[in-house]
């Protein structure tokens, strides 16, 4: 059962990619050689906005996807992620953080 809350699931998400060098295009982790792997994984260093959702809660993040998808104006949140910067991406989720405080 999912005991997080979007509002912390968001905040917790976050910090994962707070920095540039935390923060991936294209695909949901790497590790730390640039390879792709699964944002469960242990090696998993590098985060889109998706996968640092998913790093977070693997089975509860719908809710924290969905106040970023709304906050986004666009159709995708992956989407949003790889055509956007680094500081716009950390304004959505600011957004999205700010929408869902409890």
């Amino acid at each position: 059962m999912n005991t997080k809350t979007p509002f912390e699931i968001l905040t917790t998400a976050r910090k994962l990619i707070a920095t540039p060098e935390k923060w991936t295009k294209i695909f949901r982790a790497v590790d730390s050689d640039g390879r792709l792997c699964d944002p469960s994984e242990s090696q998993a260093v590098r985060f889109c906005a998706v996968g640092a959702l998913h790093k977070v809660d693997p089975e509860g993040y719908e809710g924290a996807y969905n106040a970023l998808l709304i906050e986004s104006g666009t159709s995708s949140v992956s989407k949003f992620n790889d055509t956007h910067t680094h500081a716009e991406v950390l304004a959505l989720f600011d957004a999205a953080i700010a929408r869902s405080r409890p």
